[in-house]
């Protein structure tokens, strides 16, 4: 077993803890709490599976004592454990998916397919809680009391001093499209986290081998993944027209995971032609700036949006001289 065997090995093991733990509980102010998962990416990379496995406990015992500490304004007893237990399957979710990306499996031998397989385990795993969060009233009224002081403050500043006039924005509607944008997105959410923590952790690692991974213009996706891609898609369409309820909530979130590794080939493809017509480096950066201003404009970012997906797609009838690429 590749456990700690001196003093500075324990203590470098205890630095990561320290590191993913200072992460999460930065992170839980901007909603960056996954980076705490960066660290022990990284531990596993550089010390083995044994040694991330301890060290993801030691991370979990320390986000529950975190947990109960800020919590501990919850009154309800019975709501507070059940805020504790959302936060920290969520939590195992990510560790138990770095674990599952990371590690040799015969049967999914490569790590695109991990990454689906775990995401649809977690789907099938939550899929209990969230149907019981659905149904839990004390959740249902502290989301919306928190919804209440955004709206508040929001209707404060937007409103003016024109009291009298009716508030630009309602409570009751924000929660009910929050709660239909997180049941649309969570799972796509889960699965690009957990995509973003691997990536970044594997850059890290190599950085101490003087290594880079391999770049995105070497990313291309099986042929068959596009059908089933396609199919949901359908379905999303079909959910907007019929509203199919959980059946339309799990169709947006495979649809918006297919559309993602799609998108992510077509950044490839685009990086492949730079490098293939060895475009210069500040126009490639100024074509990057330009794209990144043009997704702050609602209208012209969802066809940015939309693009990079097409262009993954159009590979299948487009030669752009990938043939040696590998997912």
């Amino acid at each position: 077993m590749n456990l700690p065997q001196r003093g500075g090995d324990w203590g470098t093991l205890g630095a990561y803890v320290l590191l993913s733990l200072v992460l999460y509980s930065l992170g839980a102010i901007d909603a960056l709490f996954f980076l705490f998962a960066v660290p022990l990416q990284v531990l596993y990379l550089r010390k083995g599976r044994e040694q991330f496995l301890l060290g993801s406990a030691a991370v979990i015992a320390g986000i529950a004592l975190f947990a109960l500490w800020r919590t501990s304004s919850i009154a309800a007893g019975q709501l507070r454990g059940l805020v504790i237990s959302v936060e920290l399957l969520a939590d195992l979710s990510i560790i138990a998916g770095v674990f599952v990306v990371n590690t040799d499996w015969p049967r999914l031998p490569r790590r695109l397919y991990r990454l689906l397989a775990v995401t649809g385990a977690a789907g099938i795993v939550s899929l209990p809680f969230v149907l019981m969060l659905a149904g839990s009233k004390e959740f249902s009224m502290l989301m919306q009391n928190q919804v209440k002081q955004v709206v508040s403050m929001l209707n404060s500043s937007f409103g003016g001093a024109n009291q009298s006039a009716s508030p630009a924005f309602n409570a009751g509607e924000l929660t009910a499209y929050i709660r239909q944008i997180v049941l649309r997105n969570y799972l796509f959410t889960y699965f690009v986290i957990l995509t973003g923590v691997w990536r970044i952790g594997l850059l890290f690692a190599l950085r101490s081998r003087m290594a880079r991974p391999r770049p995105l213009a070497m990313f291309a996706l099986p042929v068959g993944i596009l059908w089933p891609t396609l199919v949901v898609w359908g379905g999303v369409a079909a959910d907007r027209l019929l509203h199919l309820g959980v059946f339309g909530y799990a169709t947006w979130n495979l649809a918006m995971i297919g559309a993602f590794l799609y998108g992510l080939q077509g950044i490839g493809i685009v990086q492949h032609l730079f490098a293939r017509f060895n475009v210069a480096r500040g126009i490639r950066m100024l074509l990057v700036a330009v794209v990144l201003f043009l997704l702050i404009i609602p209208g012209l970012a969802t066809i940015i949006v939309i693009a990079f997906p097409i262009l993954g797609i159009s590979e299948l009838w487009i030669r752009y001289g990938r043939d040696a690429a590998k997912g």
